[in-house]
């Protein structure tokens, strides 16, 4: 039988190798307590290199993250990302300054055909949603701010 958790394979039966407990790990025969414990003597021990291995990976495996997160999101790779981020010279193409919070911009798509657009800052990227994409609102929105401008 399975476990509760859809990302493990703990199933109930033969109990822990090591403590006798019924649910295990199929792959280890060890119930939960015991993996973990396991898991923290051997970082305990080596603690330095696993430090080290995850300063050297982190970057790596982040970029594969954000690449399978374009490619799914928006069938764009993270190179053509950068490619559009060096074209627009690393600015929002509406407003054209750099995110002031520090984030990446955000990939700006056309909801209907799923075209990409471009790259905008988070409060312009909101912005385009809270108007629908609708041109004539935000062309009402201009008009508005221009009428009261002066």
């Amino acid at each position: 039988m399975r476990g509760t958790c859809k990302n493990t394979r703990l199933y109930e039966g033969k109990p822990c190798s090591k403590c006798d407990k019924i649910w295990r790990y199929e792959s280890t025969g060890q119930c939960v307590e015991c993996t973990r414990s396991a898991a923290r003597l051997v970082y305990n021990k080596n603690s330095e290199k696993v430090k080290l291995y995850k300063r050297e990976h982190y970057k790596s495996a982040y970029k594969n993250h954000l690449n399978t997160k374009l490619l799914c999101s928006y069938n764009i790779t993270l190179l053509k990302y950068e490619e559009l981020l060096s074209s627009q010279n690393y600015k929002c193409a509406i407003c054209l300054e750099k995110c002031a919070s520090g984030r990446r911009l955000s990939v700006d798509h056309d909801h209907n055909t799923g075209r990409v657009r471009g790259l905008l800052c988070l409060n312009c990227n909101r912005a385009i949603g809270n108007f629908k994409e609708d041109v004539n609102s935000i062309k009402n929105a201009i008009t508005y701010l221009e009428r009261y401008s002066e």
